[in-house]
Protein backbone atom coordinates (compact mmCIF):
# COMPACT_ATOMS: atom_id res chain seq x y z
CA UNK A 1 0.00 0.00 0.00
CA UNK A 2 1.51 3.65 -0.96
CA UNK A 3 1.58 6.66 1.67
CA UNK A 4 -1.11 8.18 -0.01
CA UNK A 5 -3.19 5.26 0.93
CA UNK A 6 -1.99 4.73 4.43
CA UNK A 7 -2.59 8.73 5.23
CA UNK A 8 -6.00 8.35 4.09
CA UNK A 9 -6.53 5.00 6.26
CA UNK A 10 -4.84 7.15 8.77
CA UNK A 11 -7.85 10.13 8.73
CA UNK A 12 -10.66 7.40 7.88
CA UNK A 13 -9.70 5.67 11.44
CA UNK A 14 -9.25 8.67 13.00
CA UNK A 15 -13.00 9.47 12.62
CA UNK A 16 -14.04 6.26 13.40
CA UNK A 17 -17.16 6.15 16.15
CA UNK A 18 -14.50 5.18 18.88
CA UNK A 19 -12.55 8.08 18.37
CA UNK A 20 -15.73 10.47 18.73
CA UNK A 21 -14.82 12.78 21.14
CA UNK A 22 -11.02 12.09 21.88
CA UNK A 23 -8.25 13.91 20.78
CA UNK A 24 -6.73 11.48 17.85
CA UNK A 25 -2.81 12.05 16.99
CA UNK A 26 -0.99 10.49 14.15
CA UNK A 27 2.18 10.79 12.68
CA UNK A 28 2.78 10.98 8.67
CA UNK A 29 5.80 9.49 7.81
CA UNK A 30 5.70 10.56 4.56
CA UNK A 31 5.18 14.17 4.38
CA UNK A 32 4.81 14.14 0.67
CA UNK A 33 1.82 12.22 0.82
CA UNK A 34 -0.21 14.98 3.15
CA UNK A 35 1.53 17.09 0.21
CA UNK A 36 0.06 14.92 -2.68
CA UNK A 37 -3.62 15.19 -1.11
CA UNK A 38 -3.07 18.96 -0.46
CA UNK A 39 -2.74 19.23 -4.36
CA UNK A 40 -5.43 17.40 -5.22
CA UNK A 41 -7.31 19.11 -2.97
CA UNK A 42 -6.23 22.43 -4.59
CA UNK A 43 -7.31 21.14 -8.11
CA UNK A 44 -11.16 21.45 -7.08
CA UNK A 45 -12.60 24.04 -8.44
CA UNK A 46 -16.51 23.83 -7.11
CA UNK A 47 -18.63 22.13 -4.37
CA UNK A 48 -21.60 22.27 -2.91
CA UNK A 49 -22.69 21.84 0.44
CA UNK A 50 -25.94 21.10 1.25
CA UNK A 51 -27.35 21.44 4.55
CA UNK A 52 -31.21 21.61 4.76
CA UNK A 53 -31.26 22.80 8.41
CA UNK A 54 -33.10 24.43 11.24
CA UNK A 55 -30.94 27.66 12.64
CA UNK A 56 -29.50 26.22 15.74
CA UNK A 57 -27.94 23.01 13.84
CA UNK A 58 -26.76 26.29 10.99
CA UNK A 59 -25.27 27.94 13.85
CA UNK A 60 -23.36 24.67 14.90
CA UNK A 61 -22.04 24.37 11.08
CA UNK A 62 -21.06 27.83 10.71
CA UNK A 63 -17.73 27.25 11.21
CA UNK A 64 -17.11 24.32 8.51
CA UNK A 65 -17.18 26.39 6.15
CA UNK A 66 -13.84 27.75 7.01
CA UNK A 67 -12.32 24.35 7.72
CA UNK A 68 -13.97 23.51 4.15
CA UNK A 69 -12.44 26.42 2.65
CA UNK A 70 -8.86 25.69 4.29
CA UNK A 71 -9.45 22.23 2.55
CA UNK A 72 -10.71 23.38 -1.31
CA UNK A 73 -8.23 27.27 -1.15
CA UNK A 74 -9.24 26.84 -4.92
CA UNK A 75 -12.68 25.77 -4.83
CA UNK A 76 -16.13 27.72 -5.01
CA UNK A 77 -18.15 26.79 -2.55
CA UNK A 78 -21.79 27.29 -2.85
CA UNK A 79 -24.00 26.03 0.14
CA UNK A 80 -28.07 24.76 -0.76
CA UNK A 81 -29.76 25.63 2.77
CA UNK A 82 -33.29 26.56 3.80
CA UNK A 83 -34.95 30.26 3.11
CA UNK A 84 -34.95 30.18 6.68
CA UNK A 85 -31.65 30.58 7.92
CA UNK A 86 -30.44 33.36 5.24
CA UNK A 87 -30.05 36.04 7.81
CA UNK A 88 -27.21 33.56 9.44
CA UNK A 89 -25.87 32.40 5.94
CA UNK A 90 -25.30 35.53 3.89
CA UNK A 91 -23.05 36.55 6.60
CA UNK A 92 -21.01 33.49 5.94
CA UNK A 93 -17.56 34.88 4.12
CA UNK A 94 -16.20 31.18 3.56
CA UNK A 95 -19.39 30.94 1.15
CA UNK A 96 -19.10 31.97 -2.47
CA UNK A 97 -22.64 31.34 -3.54
CA UNK A 98 -26.02 30.61 -1.54
CA UNK A 99 -29.17 29.21 -3.14
CA UNK A 100 -32.05 29.24 -0.95
CA UNK A 101 -34.80 26.47 -0.45
CA UNK A 102 -38.12 27.68 0.37
CA UNK A 103 -40.12 25.16 1.96
CA UNK A 104 -43.39 27.41 1.91
CA UNK A 105 -43.18 27.62 -1.95
CA UNK A 106 -43.93 23.65 -2.52
CA UNK A 107 -47.40 23.85 -1.24
CA UNK A 108 -47.87 26.90 -2.53
CA UNK A 109 -46.01 26.15 -6.18
CA UNK A 110 -46.49 22.87 -7.63
CA UNK A 111 -43.85 23.23 -9.76
CA UNK A 112 -41.57 24.77 -7.46
CA UNK A 113 -39.46 21.46 -6.68
CA UNK A 114 -39.28 20.47 -10.48
CA UNK A 115 -37.84 24.14 -11.28
CA UNK A 116 -35.50 23.28 -8.25
CA UNK A 117 -34.32 19.81 -9.47
CA UNK A 118 -33.66 20.74 -13.31
CA UNK A 119 -31.64 23.86 -11.35
CA UNK A 120 -29.19 21.27 -9.99
CA UNK A 121 -29.72 18.99 -13.47
CA UNK A 122 -27.58 21.51 -14.99
CA UNK A 123 -24.82 22.48 -12.62
CA UNK A 124 -21.81 20.69 -12.43
CA UNK A 125 -19.69 20.18 -9.17
CA UNK A 126 -16.85 18.76 -8.50
CA UNK A 127 -17.94 17.73 -5.36
CA UNK A 128 -20.82 17.33 -3.02
CA UNK A 129 -20.86 17.59 0.31
CA UNK A 130 -23.44 16.38 2.54
CA UNK A 131 -23.29 16.30 6.45
CA UNK A 132 -26.09 14.41 8.43
CA UNK A 133 -25.00 16.28 11.83
CA UNK A 134 -23.51 19.21 13.33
Amino acid sequence: MDNYSNLLDKIALSFREEQIGKNVNFQIEDKSALEKLRLLYSKVKSLIIVRLDAIGDTILFSNSYKQIRELFPNANITAFVYLETKEITQRNLYIDKIIYFDRASIVENSEYLDNVLNFFRNQKYDILINPLYS
